[in-house]
């Protein structure tokens, strides 16, 4: 696959980041009023939030339009599995729910697995399921299949945010991430247990 130039700054694109960063910003805020996580413990850290929307429309219009060069149809919009899966890459590069302190020693049961919740709370609204009440043994599977997932495509928009630079266009190469990519997109479109 060829690099593909992706702009977050072009529409609909600009419009679409800021109405998921929206939507995830309210997931953990209910999340963190509402009990599941113990805001003593776990705070969203903004920042990182944002990293995470811009990583998805990345990975997400790459893998759109290399999967339009392959077809004669007009590109549509991301199913939910897709945004499920991209979603759940993106926050477990970026984690955006930070514990409050380092050292301090965690009492909450899904504190240590807040990003990894946060998912599960994003997929379940996109898909309509509610991936919480996946049976302990599934969670925990999966818990420790996104603790070691990792994509290589962002590492060009990393080291730029890393150096404190902004730019609004990147060029993404979905290579060396196609088999995580599809592997993430599979385990949402499966009839998860």
């Amino acid at each position: 696959m060829a690099r593909i130039r992706v702009d977050l700054s072009a529409e609909p694109i600009a419009s679409e980041v800021r109405k998921r960063y929206d939507l995830l910003a309210q997931i953990a805020d209910e999340m963190l009023r509402g009990g599941t996580l113990d805001p003593a413990e776990i705070a969203l850290d903004e920042e990182h939030l944002a990293r995470v929307v811009e990583g998805y429309y990345l990975m997400s219009e790459a893998y759109k339009w290399d999967k339009l060069k392959h077809s004669v149809a007009a590109p549509k919009l991301t199913e939910p599995s897709k945004k499920a899966a991209f979603t759940a890459l993106s926050i477990m590069t970026f984690r955006p729910l930070r514990r409050l302190d380092p050292m301090r020693e965690l009492h909450h049961e899904l504190s240590p697995v807040a990003n990894e919740t946060l998912i599960m709370e994003a997929a379940g609204t996109f898909m309509s399921r509610e991936f919480l009440q996946l049976g302990w043994e599934m969670q925990r599977r999966l818990f420790r299949w996104l603790d070691c997932v990792g994509v290589r495509c962002l590492s060009g928009y990393i080291n730029d945010q890393s150096d404190g630079l902004l730019r609004p266009v990147y060029e993404i190469d979905l290579d060396d991430d196609l088999a995580v990519i599809d592997a993430a997109i599979l385990i949402f479109e499966s009839p998860l247990r």
